[in-house]
């Protein structure tokens, strides 16, 4: 025979000190992994993000140089200007020429070329040749710098590649990268 009232509600036993502890320790490392995975993305997000070139002095007979802090994977970002449009650029020695993302290039209004085919770190891509007005990292600067707009690239980072650099000099030493006009 059942003793309790039909009215009265079950009763639970209420939560012992030590669950409650639990769950307060549970909550304080799910935080605490919270604010470490911001702060990991924000400080990766700092890494990737372009260098403002820094202007130096360079030797009597030399033109004006920038000089390029590499992030701790060795690359070398700087922001600078295609036809006046802010740029941020991964500096690419091993591309033959600048590299635009197609959303970056209509943004600036970049007018593809003709179509070709080219070998990169992802495989075969079709590109289009392009032509750059103007191409500028602090005080060095070219005119009708052959690019190509690729469509296989994503976001607004543009690879500067030997279509500019080829016009000076490049000294790699103690993480950093100048480049300088001869």
């Amino acid at each position: 025979m059942n003793n309790e009232s039909p009215h009265e509600p079950d009763k639970q036993p209420a939560p012992s000190g030590s669950s409650i502890a639990v769950w307060m320790m549970a909550g304080f490392w799910a935080l605490l992994l919270g604010f470490g995975l911001l702060g990991a993305q924000k400080y990766l997000s700092q890494q990737r993000e372009a260098d403002e070139p820094r202007i130096i002095a360079t030797e009597a007979g030399f033109g004006p140089a920038v000089v390029l802090d590499g992030t701790r994977w060795g690359h070398y970002r700087v922001k600078g200007f295609v036809n006046g449009y802010p740029v941020n650029f991964l500096v690419d020695t091993g591309a033959t020429e600048v590299s635009i993302p197609a959303g970056l290039a209509e943004k600036i209004g970049l007018m593809p070329g003709r179509a070709a085919m080219a070998e990169t770190a992802n495989g075969l891509v079709t590109i289009y040749d392009t032509q750059i007005d103007s191409l500028s990292i602090g005080p060095l600067s070219r005119r009708n710098v052959p690019g190509h707009i690729n469509p296989g690239m994503s976001g607004s980072e543009a690879l500067l590649g030997m279509s500019f650099l080829r016009h000076f000099n490049l000294v790699q030493r103690d993480n950093q990268l100048q480049i300088q006009t001869p």
